[in-house]
């Protein structure tokens, strides 16, 4: 038997040829492209709120509305993270498409004749198809989370905007809110109806009174900001099913507006009423202004009758023991 030579191993033994390789070398590896799935941050839903930790932080308007304007926050995040997740997964799908793409094309010309181009369109068509079933999965994950997200929160913001009708009925049991009405003689035995603008409470509980509903927002009727100093300042949010194009509606669609059965009205910088004609008290600074409907658009200068029956219905409810009320003539 022979010795290795001096300062050599001996070779090792072979364990057997190589398996054969028949994908070709420049189709990308399936375990190398990513595969779709959900990243959205979890949960969706809202941040839990009982009815007895509202009750702890105060038992004020003010304090109810800032659990609503903080929830409406977070729900926007959601809503943007939602949104999010969707791109990300439309893009995932878009890149999958374009990987398989650029696979084939690469497998083609530089392949071995059409035999390879055949051979790598099988892993190829069958990593297509299961990416697109996960990526559809995915979807359907996300779907199923965003409308479980929906559902928990309407059940919160219907929780909360209880709470604030309780508070509201509460205080109207215990105060009447005071208007100020001046009446301004105009040539023509024309007439031009100014409010003073009542406080922030007194605005919600006038608010409640004059429509049955509650506006979306504490301070609403303190609100002038504009998004466009090209025009005047919108007078409702976008929000509460209002769409950003909406915010400056003309008479007939605030008409509609107070004709739904929302609970929830988002004004802005107005308080509307019914004479049973449409009118609405549009913020002027430390005043409001009257304005009735007038076809699509809003006059403030009235008739002398318009003016009596407006001043007729506030003293109406005053009688009946709804608000206060003073008429003072300028």
């Amino acid at each position: 038997m022979k010795k290795a030579a001096k300062g050599k191993k001996p070779a090792a033994a072979k364990k057997g040829a190589l398996a054969r390789r028949d994908t070709p070398v420049d189709v990308v590896p399936v375990a190398h492209v990513p595969v779709p799935h959900v990243t959205a941050p979890r949960p969706l839903g809202p941040p839990k709120v009982e009815t007895s930790e509202l009750a702890l932080r105060s038992e004020t308007i003010e304090a109810a509305y800032e659990t609503w304007q903080e929830h409406r926050e977070h729900h926007r995040a959601a809503l943007t993270r939602l949104e999010e997740e969707r791109r990300k997964l439309e893009q995932q799908g878009e890149f999958v498409l374009g990987a398989v793409r650029a696979a084939r094309d690469a497998s083609g010309p530089q392949g071995e004749g059409n035999g390879a181009a055949l051979a790598a369109a099988s892993p190829l068509d069958a990593y297509l198809t299961e990416s697109s079933q996960k990526l559809e999965q995915a979807k359907r994950e996300l779907e199923a989370a965003a409308s479980a997200s929906a559902a928990k929160w309407e059940e919160t913001f219907a929780r909360i905007r209880a709470e604030v009708r309780v508070r509201v009925q509460r205080q109207l049991a215990l105060v009447k809110p005071r208007l100020v009405l001046r009446v301004r003689a105009l040539a023509g035995d024309k007439r031009i109806l100014h409010v003073d603008r009542p406080g922030p409470d007194e605005a919600v509980l006038l608010c409640f009174l004059f429509t049955g509903r509650l506006p979306s927002r504490y301070g609403y009727l303190f609100d002038d900001s504009t998004d466009d100093l090209r025009e005047s300042p919108p007078t409702l949010y976008a929000e509460e099913g209002v769409l950003p194009a909406h915010v400056r509606p003309d008479a007939h669609a605030l008409e509609q507006l107070l004709e739904t059965k929302t609970e929830a009205l988002p004004l802005k910088g107005m308080l509307p009423m019914r004479l049973p004609s449409l009118l609405r008290l549009i913020e002027r600074g430390p005043i409001m202004e009257a304005e009735v409907a007038d076809g699509v658009g809003f006059r403030n200068v009235l008739s002398r009758d318009e003016a009596e029956r407006i001043a007729g219905q506030l003293l109406k409810m005053k009688l009946e023991g709804w608000i206060q009320l003073d008429l003072l003539a300028e």
